[in-house]
């Protein structure tokens, strides 16, 4: 999704070289600006959380970054009750807990 953009040449062209479904919106409507307003939200406020954390001092923020988007990606939706990863895909995405309990089960 693509917010209004002029429409030049090789934007289109760039657009169908790579299938790009190219869909306008309503600049500043609330209703197509606030779920990626949530998102934008989401990922402040994880990142406010980790930096100051004396675990994750020596860490690249690249990485807290990445950690917390898996973690957004992989909690379930309140509404939907699942997860954003399961409904692009189909499928749950595997995180290191996931690991840890499989580990358990084999004990």
């Amino acid at each position: 999704m693509v917010l209004n953009s002029p429409k030049s040449e090789n934007v289109q062209k760039f657009f169908t070289d790579n299938r790009i479904n190219h869909i306008t919106i309503a600049l500043y409507s609330p209703q197509s600006n606030g779920q990626a307003e949530n998102s934008v939200k989401t990922v402040k406020i994880s990142l406010k959380a980790a930096l100051p954390d004396p675990s994750n001092a020596n860490i690249d923020l690249s990485t807290i970054l990445a950690r917390s988007l898996i973690t957004c990606r992989d909690t379930p939706h309140c509404v939907t009750k699942k997860s954003l990863a399961e409904m692009v895909s189909g499928r749950q995405i595997k995180t290191k807990f996931d690991l840890l309990i499989h580990c358990d089960s084999q004990i």
